[in-house]
Parts: C-alpha cells; structure tokens; sequence
C-alpha cells in the first residue's frame, strides 16, 4: 500500500495533543472583541456623555486583548507540540488583536475630534464591525473541533460580505463629504474617523481567513 504525504500528515495530526490552553485564551480574545463592539455601537448611537464613556469601556478591552495576545504567544513559545501551526498561532493572535487596535483608535479619534456629529455610516460600519466579531466568535469556538464545517463556511461568507459593505460605505462617505461638506476641517475628521473603523472591519476579513486555512488544512 502506498503511503501518502496526506496520509502522513493526517496520523501526525492525531498524534499532535490537543493542548487545552489555546482554546481559552483564543475565546477569551474573541469574546472580548464581541464585547468591544457592542460597546463601539451603543457609544456611537448614544449621547456625548456615552461617547466619552464608550472610549474608557473600549480602552479597558482593548487592554485584555492585548493580555490575551501576550499570554497565546508565550504558550506558543513555551510549548514544543502545538495543536496547529506556530505561525498560524501567531498570526491569529495578531489579526485578533487588530480588530481591537482599530476599534479602539477610531474611538480615540471620535474622542479627540469630536466632529459636529456622528455620521450615520460611522454607526453602520460599527454594526458591520458588531456582526463579524459576532461571527469571529462562532468561528473560534469550533476551533478545537478542527473541521471546515458548514457553520464555519457560512460565518467566513457574512464576515467577507461585510468587509465588502464596510468598503463601499466608506467610500460612499467620502464621495458624499467631498461633494457636499463646505467645512474641511469636518471633512478630515469625518475621513479619519471612518477610515479608521473600516480598517477593523478588514482586519475581520483577514482573521477568518486566517483561521479557514487552518481549518482547511487540517480537515
């Protein structure tokens, strides 16, 4: 019988311990970034006095999932058989991580600005923002279950859709801002702003995409 490279791979895999202290620290990293999100869509839709506080509940995540990302790429380091590759380890841990950067520095920018008022597709690329980390959060949860399933699949296609809408409410912004906004100093602020949150909407994309190679390769 002739042994495949796949073959080869597929027992190293079983082989390779499931380590049990991976898994926690992704979901806790995920679930945090839900939380932030919900918190960038209640700030935004809120008052001036919730937009201020929205920045200190945004910060205090922000912290944990810098914690989060720290304590992955020491287990990683310490570890010497991982349950999936050490890059891909890495590399998710960063992406997650950005997902908050982004959050957190638009709602920094809103907080230093303080445009005259919160665009209406601010609010819509934050919810986009709400549902992928919704999403990113299904996604890291079947991560020990090592399969591309149809659940996955489907959380991929929503986070990509909404990469896609965050895009092109950006640019739909910026074409309305440069057409109809007199005041520039607005227009900057605006752009900074909704650049900057669309920035964690491509960072989604790219976390899911890191964890369907993942997935991919081992099912």
């Amino acid at each position: 019988m002739k042994i495949t490279m796949a073959d080869i791979n597929s027992v190293l895999q079983m082989l390779v311990p499931k380590d049990k202290r991976f898994y926690p620290l992704f979901e806790k990293s995920a679930q945090s970034l839900t939380d932030m999100s919900k918190a960038m869509v209640e700030g935004l839709s809120g008052s001036d006095v919730e937009r201020i506080n929205m920045l200190a509940t945004i910060s205090q995540f922000e912290k944990q999932g810098d914690a989060y990302t720290d304590a992955i790429v020491r287990e990683a380091n310490a570890i010497f058989l991982v349950p999936f590759d050490r890059e891909d380890i890495y590399e998710l841990a960063v992406v997650l991580d950005d997902v908050a950067d982004f959050m957190h520095s638009a709602a920094k920018k809103i907080n230093l600005y303080k445009p005259r008022q919160i665009h209406p597709n601010m609010i819509a690329i934050a919810k986009l923002i709400q549902e992928q980390c919704d999403s990113l959060n299904q996604i890291v949860g079947e991560l020990p279950e090592m399969y591309y399933s149809d659940r996955v699949q489907k959380c991929i296609a929503e986070i990509r859709n909404n990469e896609k809408r965050a895009e092109e409410l950006r640019d739909e912004t910026l074409v309305a801002l440069f057409n109809e906004e007199n005041d520039v100093i607005e227009k900057i602020k605006i752009k900074e702003i909704i650049t900057t949150l669309t920035k964690s909407a491509d960072s989604a994309e790219v976390a899911a995409s890191v964890m369907e190679g993942i997935l991919v390769k081992v099912s």
